[in-house]
Order: structure tokens, then C-alpha cells, then sequence
């Protein structure tokens, strides 16, 4: 709420302000001139060229009821972070149940999870490691999101995640810790290949 207040925005828009600029993108992203009028912003014959192919997906952040309501209207698929792939199931559900009572052609779910990972052979350097790194930017204490955060060899994170493509997640997220830039790069793709079965 600090971070748009302090841009001179009122917080309590954000949401509508998400769903005027989702609607308005993917207009934009098609190609074809178009114009706006709305409640936060205006613009008239706005042009993007070339238009980005294949078409980007908008995947709706968020953790609340308004995140899966909006993404079941304007997305194409829920981006969760911090839960567990039971939840995440239930609420991949829910927006699939929630675009078909608004009438809305599905799109092809593009689902997917933010996940932070700790990348070492030595669990507890590894855990160390990512509660660092997480803890300074959340300023929150690790054990909060530890049991949502795999700490291990890029096999054990793997393993990890495995339930959650089993629960319809189609996109990972991962931002790896590793005692290096190029470790976190090689874990990342290691871990991609073992949940793609190559």
C-alpha cells in the first residue's frame, strides 16, 4: 500500500486500476490502434507494433478472492506464490468454475507459481542461504514461508514441485539462491529439465 501512496495514488484504486489496465493491454497487444477514456487515464489511437507473437499471457498475481475473480475475467491464468499445491488445485478450480458462470471463453489456463528456491548440496548452507536473501527483501522472518520454500540439490526441488504440475500448474517462477549467479542460472535449468522429463 506505502509503494502507491507514496506515487501519489490512492491504495484502495489498485484493484480497479489492475482491471483498467489489464483490458486496456490486451487491446494494445493486438496490434490495432485503440483509444481509452476511463476513470484513471485516457489516450486516443495508441498503437504497440509489432504485436508480440505468440500473444504475451497476463497472469493475475495474488493471494486473495479479488486475484482469482480477476483472473477468471481478464486473465490467463493465476500466478500464486506461498501455497501449498492442495490450494493451489482448489484454487485453479475456482477460477476455471468463475470465468464459466461469467460466460467467458477459457483461454487456454496458462497457471503457474512463484517459488523461491535454495540451490545447495548441504541443506543447511542452503536453507541459510535463501532465508538471507528472503528475509532482506520481505523484512519478515523466513519460518513464514519456509515450507513453501525447497531448499536442497536441484533434484530435491524438483521433487518438490513435481505435486503442483500434478495439481494443473503450468509455468514455474523460480528464483533460485545458489552460492553463485552461474549456480543459480544451472540450477534453474536443471530443475526445469527434471520436472519436463528431459
Amino acid at each position: 500500500r506505502h509503494e502507491i501512496e507514496v506515487c501519489g495514488v490512492d491504495p484502495r484504486t489498485r484493484g480497479a486500476r489492475t482491471d483498467a489496465c489489464l483490458g486496456v493491454l490486451r487491446e494494445l497487444l493486438a496490434g490495432k490502434p485503440t483509444s481509452h477514456h476511463g476513470r484513471f487515464f485516457e489516450f486516443e489511437d495508441a498503437l504497440v507494433l509489432p504485436p508480440p507473437d505468440p500473444p504475451v499471457p497476463f497472469l493475475v498475481g495474488g493471494r486473495s478472492q479479488a486475484a482469482l475473480h480477476r483472473t477468471a475475467r481478464l486473465g490467463d491464468g493465476w500466478l500464486a506464490a506461498w501455497v501449498s499445491p492442495t490450494r493451489f488445485a482448489a484454487a485453479t478450480r475456482e477460477i476455471e468454475s468463475l470465468a464459466a458462470e461469467e460466460g467467458r471463453r477459457a483461454p487456454q489456463w496458462e497457471h503457474g507459481l512463484q517459488v523461491w528456491v535454495g540451490v545447495d548440496e548441504d541443506r543447511e548452507r542452503g536453507r541459510a542461504r535463501l532465508a538471507k536473501g528472503m528475509e532482506s527483501l520481505y523484512r519478515t522472518p523466513f519460518e513464514r514461508f519456509e515450507r513453501y520454500s525447497p531448499v536442497g540439490t536441484p533434484a530435491d526441488v524438483a521433487d518438490f514441485l513435481a505435486p503442483y504440475v500434478e495439481a494443473g500448474c503450468r509455468r514455474f517462477n523460480v528464483m533460485p539462491v545458489a552460492e553463485s549467479p552461474e549456480r543459480e542460472v544451472e540450477a534453474a535449468a536443471e530443475i526445469r529439465e527434471r520436472l519436463l522429463g528431459t
